[in-house]
């Protein structure tokens, strides 16, 4: 004889178990998200989260956001980018480290992100976007979400697209970058972007 699972038991079941797959992300050290590739793990919990369409499965998502998620050199297509986006735009606390290095096939995809991040309620304290393709320096707005250290080395188009690999900030785009810095108050942010210079708001750099 078979058993008939009462769907609304079938769904307590699956969301009890998705919440415990998402716990154990955030202690994850930074070695330990290489491990059995649990940064592609991460994603799919995402969309097999969205998958359920549950609104109460999704605010877990966004609660048991890791304190470290390190993404990098893992390319996501665009409806994964949207999933990471719906979850970081309703981030309220601090997110300790984000690694989202070479992870957006398109300048469309970054921008995304960094709309995300600008619209968070929290911040981040460490972010690495390098080795995504910018099309324009992002807008102040989005500095302002990052305390203590962003890293954007190779994150800019070469005019001579056959290179096949973006560049570092050149003299204009740091000089716009450190004109953004100098607008903040009593920030400690320092901006990696690239061959070996670093902008930062507490001592103002001398690019000229």
């Amino acid at each position: 004889m078979v058993q008939h699972v009462d769907p609304a038991e079938k769904r307590i079941i699956l969301t009890e178990a998705f919440e415990l797959q998402l716990a154990r992300f955030s202690p994850l050290t930074y070695d330990e998200w290489n491990k059995d590739d649990k940064r592609r793990k991460y994603i799919l919990r995402l969309f097999e989260i969205s998958e359920c369409a549950d609104e109460r499965l999704t605010q877990k998502a966004v609660e048991l956001f890791p304190h470290e998620l390190h993404l990098w050199q893992s390319p996501s297509n665009s409806f994964h980018t949207t999933l990471l986006c719906e979850v970081l735009r309703k981030q309220d606390k601090v997110i300790k480290r984000l690694d989202l290095e070479a992870c957006f096939s398109t300048p469309g995809d970054i921008k995304k992100i960094i709309s995300a991040i600008t619209e968070m309620p929290g911040k981040v304290q460490i972010l690495d976007i390098s080795r995504n393709t910018l099309q324009t320096i992002p807008p102040s707005s989005f500095f302002m979400k990052i305390d203590q250290y962003l890293r954007m080395f190779h994150c800019f188009p070469h005019e001579d697209k056959r290179t096949g690999r973006n560049r570092n900030a050149n003299d204009t785009e740091r000089h716009e970058i450190q004109n953004i810095l100098d607008q903040f108050d009593n920030s400690h942010l320092e901006v990696d972007v690239g061959g070996d210079v670093r902008l930062s708001s507490r001592n103002k750099s001398d690019l000229t």
